[in-house]
């Protein structure tokens, strides 16, 4: 079976499919970029984890030590 395509309806049909390709590549790097987003998020909220741990370190030399702190201080860990 043929179907031959002339004059505007060509054009039109070549549009939408340049349109809809263009729509599906724009859809895959938007997830891409969210994907690299979450991940430096998930990096940036556990260095900021390991900050506050060191923070709070600080904190117990000036106030002394918590109930919450179990384990010893970092440069007492260090060899």
């Amino acid at each position: 079976m043929n179907i031959r395509v002339r004059g505007r309806a060509k054009v039109g049909l070549f549009v939408a499919f340049a349109a809809a390709i263009s729509n599906l590549r724009a859809a895959e790097r938007w997830r891409a970029d969210l994907a690299r987003v979450r991940e430096l998020n998930k990096r940036i909220a556990a260095a900021a984890k390991s900050r506050s741990a060191r923070r709070d370190h600080t904190l117990e030399k000036l106030m002394g030590p918590t109930r919450r702190r179990t384990r010893r201080p970092a440069a007492a860990r260090a060899p």
